[in-house]
């Protein structure tokens, strides 16, 4: 089930197995909160069998944004992004989920910097695939708090390097990083970055 969510595709089966020897199975019963919109991002859950509802209030009125089915991550935008929670988690039958705490996600992670690379990959490509201008913003702002380095999760210099992002690339190589090193494929920053300049050069000549 964890090896098929959106966030972990392609992740070591290494990580997988830390991942889910932290996690804790819960039930909690029909209308029931799991999340609050905007409290602290303390986790994030996995929905393992039931339906749950993404519930947004605004200005005391409540509206539905879209149902969670078995498979589908709820509350983990919060937790990567650290920003309050954006939706209600409401349960619309019993339901069995699989908690994350957001610490020790983050503890796993640290010692896994390929990994988190793949999971920074998976969120931002997730929400470039939401039309609604809720996303997007979300979107935008991750964006803006990867070039300055603000983002819990490690990254790799190749990372910075393929998305061409000079500002975040400097932030990584202040904190000492490696720039020989190289990422999951075998590839160096240097590699990725001169890759990177000969599509575009290739490209643009077209």
């Amino acid at each position: 089930l964890v090896n098929k969510v959106y966030l972990f595709r392609g992740v070591s089966h290494d990580l997988l197995f830390q991942l889910v020897s932290e996690m804790k199975a819960e039930y909690f019963p029909p209308r029931e909160d799991v999340i609050l919109q905007n409290e602290a991002p303390t986790d994030f859950y996995i929905l393992v069998t039931g339906i749950v509802d993404l519930v947004d209030h605004k200005n005391g009125i409540e509206q539905i944004v879209r149902e969670a089915n078995p498979g589908e991550l709820v509350g983990e935008i919060g937790v990567l992004c650290y920003r309050p929670q954006l939706f209600t988690i409401r349960t619309k039958k019993l339901c069995q989920l699989l908690r994350l705490n957001r610490n020790s996600f983050l503890s796993i992670i640290q010692s896994n910097v390929g990994d988190g690379t793949v999971i920074m990959n998976n969120l931002l490509q997730y929400l470039k695939e939401q039309k609604d201008h809720v996303m997007q913003g979300v979107l935008r702002e991750t964006e803006n708090m990867l070039a300055r380095g603000r983002l819990d999760l490690p990254l790799t210099l190749c990372f910075a390097a393929t998305r061409g992002d000079d500002l975040l690339l400097h932030q990584l190589l202040r904190r000492g990083l490696d720039p020989n090193e190289s990422d999951n494929n075998g590839w160096s920053a240097l590699v990725c970055n001169r890759s990177r300049h000969l599509s575009f050069c290739f490209f643009s000549s077209r």
